[in-house]
């Protein structure tokens, strides 16, 4: 699942005195764990709280992610995702403390597309910025570690041209020129402030973890009453260096390709021709189509008056899918924002209209036959009117 956060409802909520959500300030800056079974690839020791799968955020020291309550919430109500046929849309105009940005993804058959842009510190304050595409502990290891097709220990490419890669799980990532990739496998290293890492069970400086009242000043200084855990992974992440300023990224994975699949990967790097097509990526909408099944889904940030064919524009933020049947369109709908239940208005680039009613928090597909093509009975060439896909936070 891809999971992000809203304004109006409530958001994350770190109950510190758990010891089980310290560290998960990140946890839902649209992230997404690609699980294998039961294997996620995450285990305790050593997992760097920074590096949430699709994730973008600051890279912190532990004691900084330390959290004794806290509730984190977004700035803005646009978030949500909308399902056809088995494949979606998810998208989330994120801004939350310390970052903002707008990210989507896209899913068709076992292909997802993520895309992140406008991503820009709420506060700068020179640390890194990163988007990261896995984490995983070598005890997931079903395969070897793979980029542009050679196994390895450590790698930074240059972003300059598109970049291949292969997880522990064997899953494939096509990664779009324009941002550092840094992929490496090494033992890391994270520091819990929780009673269960004690190095003296009866010597506990915390005094208050709810208020994070520690005995020792600063904060940092406690860490020396604490066992560090370890672990060894294999991590990858995009790097868009300290204090961005709009900046962007895009990639594809294939999850669990068959060998043609992943040789298809392969040959899309060399001949730089991505497995499924970007249409649009700005502050306005991202776009992907999916040309195998005549699909094109977009997250409408703003409303859109030129956006990539077959929409041409919508009046307000949502989540579409729009499917080509030929003599006419298959339109899924999700509200971007469900506090506004208004009907939207969409426009075709053939003149082909629907104006699609939400009914919050209800959820269909519905058709629209394309202007100048004799209407179904039933159902009119200019406008349709249905229940459009639930919005939310997941």
């Amino acid at each position: 699942p891809a999971v992000g956060m809203l304004q109006k409802h409530r958001g994350l909520e770190i109950y510190g005195w758990t010891e089980s959500n310290n560290y998960g300030r990140y946890s839902r800056n649209g992230t997404m764990f690609i699980t294998m079974g039961r294997e996620t690839g995450w285990r305790r020791s050593g997992w760097n709280w920074n590096h949430w799968p699709a994730g973008t955020n600051p890279v912190r020291e532990s004691h900084e992610l330390f959290e004794g309550y806290a509730l984190f919430n977004n700035r803005n109500n646009m978030a949500g995702g909308v399902e056809m046929d088995g494949n979606g849309v998810w998208g989330n105009d994120f801004n939350c403390r310390d970052i903002a940005f707008k990210k989507s993804a896209f899913f068709f058959d076992n292909l997802i597309t993520v895309i992140t842009t406008d991503i820009s510190p709420s506060l700068p304050d020179g640390r890194n910025i990163v988007t990261t595409l896995f984490q995983q502990s070598m005890e997931a290891l079903k395969t070897e570690l793979l980029v542009n097709g050679k196994p390895t220990v450590h790698s930074r490419q240059d972003g300059n041209t598109p970049t291949l890669l292969r997880d522990l799980m064997g899953n494939c990532y096509y990664i779009h020129p324009g941002v550092p990739v840094v992929c490496r496998i090494s033992e890391q290293e994270w520091t819990y402030f929780n009673t269960r890492d004690l190095k003296n069970p009866r010597d506990n400086p915390c005094l208050d973890i709810r208020r994070k009242l520690f005995r020792e000043s600063p904060l940092p200084a406690n860490a020396d009453y604490y066992a560090p855990t370890r672990g060894t992974f294999a991590l990858a992440y995009l790097d868009h260096g300290r204090d961005p300023a709009a900046a962007s990224c895009c990639y594809t994975m294939c999850i669990s390709p068959a060998p043609v699949q992943e040789r298809a990967f392969a040959a899309a790097i060399s001949s730089e021709q991505p497995p499924v097509e970007i249409l649009r990526k700005d502050a306005a909408a991202h776009a992907v189509a999916h040309r195998s099944t005549g699909t094109t889904g977009y997250a409408v940030f703003a409303p859109c008056s030129d956006l990539p064919a077959p929409l041409k524009s919508v009046d307000r933020p949502g989540f579409i899918m729009v499917r080509d049947l030929g003599d006419r369109y298959r339109i899924s709908l999700a509200t971007g924002d469900p506090e506004q239940n208004r009907e939207y208005h969409l426009e075709f680039y053939d003149g082909t209209q629907a104006a699609l009613s939400p009914d919050y928090p209800l959820s269909g597909t519905v058709e629209a036959v394309k202007k100048g093509t004799a209407p179904s009975a039933g159902k009119s060439a200019a406008a349709v009117r249905g229940r459009q896909a639930t919005a939310g936070n997941s």
